[in-house]
């Protein structure tokens, strides 16, 4: 008999603590929506990929350059690859799904619920829309300030190279 209490007490904790966890996760991703998190990791995404493609692009011609400027068919095909590799890194939804998965572990249900109903007031939709302004062109800066400093790094590296041959 004490033994299927147990039993009892340990499939209704079980189930408790699974629900608890199915309503953090679910005010999570609210929450989530509610910055327009997913909006914001396409937006940065977008700009990563492209700043990914121009720095392949660089390489590439830096490479073709020190090889005498001539190009293959073999050696396009291996740079397309690298572009496309690039551009389907990381996706939009891989980042919201790992954002859910470490956002909050210190806060209470109560505090979720609290910071949803903030980013659900007029205040806290004033502050999303902030944020996405200052995203998209923090994003733009961290990736020219990329380009311009790998840029730098790349010349450097070919210099360095050049130099080794001799």
């Amino acid at each position: 008999m004490k033994a299927k209490l147990v039993a009892l007490v340990l499939m209704v904790f079980s189930a408790c603590s699974f629900g608890a966890e199915d309503r953090r996760t679910g005010l999570i991703r609210d929450i989530a929506q509610a910055q327009g998190l997913l909006q914001a990791f396409e937006g940065q995404l977008a700009e990563q990929r492209k700043g990914a493609q121009d720095f392949g692009r660089q390489v590439f011609e830096k490479m073709l350059s020190e090889s005498g400027g001539k190009t293959n068919p073999e050696a396009q095909k291996a740079f397309d690859r690298f572009v496309d590799g690039c551009y389907h890194m990381f996706a939009a939804d891989e980042y919201l799904a790992t954002w859910v998965s470490l956002y909050g572990k210190s806060l209470s249900e109560e505090d979720l619920e609290q910071i949803l109903q903030y980013y659900k007031s007029s205040i806290g939709q004033k502050d999303v829309a902030a944020s996405q302004v200052a995203t998209q062109a923090f994003t733009a800066w961290a990736v020219q300030q990329s380009r311009e400093r790998s840029s730098a790094l790349l010349s450097q590296l070919m210099s360095e190279l050049r130099a080794a041959k001799r």
